[in-house]
């Protein structure tokens, strides 16, 4: 008999928010650019740069060798909004994240949100996985906030 228990799924919901001070426009080429994001690597793999349908291999190691899911641009609001759909490397959707933008006199309130369902890692609890989720948000934002000097 083979033990065919499938892995504890989490409904992973991640808010983070940052005060950056700089406009929309200078903050929006580092969203769609992502580069300056430590962890995870997106790696783009087809697609046109910068648009919709652009697909990426997101990765967690630093040889970036072995994809740990997909994600594929499916929004794109310029200065405003950038949201990408989740997938697992079998294609199948898993989740959406979103960066979005709003001017707030001479700074900006950039937002991060994840919607994920995922399968929970092993040995790792439901509320491990969500504070280390939350603390990977705002660890984010506020690097973009350094990238840019605001």
């Amino acid at each position: 008999m083979t033990d065919d228990k499938k892995p504890e799924t989490i409904d992973l919901l991640v808010h983070s928010r940052e005060r950056i001070n700089a406009a929309p426009e200078v903050l929006w080429p580092y969203i769609v650019g992502m580069n300056w994001m430590e962890y995870p690597k997106l790696v783009p793999i087809s697609g046109e740069p910068g648009q919709i349908g652009e697909r990426f291999a997101g990765h967690f190691d630093e040889a970036l060798e072995v994809a740990a899911y997909y994600v594929v641009n499916v929004e794109l609001t310029p200065n405003r909004r950038r949201t990408m759909r989740i997938e697992g490397l079998d294609n199948i959707p898993m989740g959406f994240t979103t960066f979005e933008l709003i001017p707030n006199g001479a700074e900006t309130i950039a937002m991060y949100d994840v919607n994920l369902r995922a399968p929970l890692p092993e040995g790792m609890s439901a509320q491990e996985m969500l504070s280390v989720s939350r603390k990977g948000g705002d660890d984010a934002l506020r690097l973009l906030k350094n990238v840019v000097g605001g």
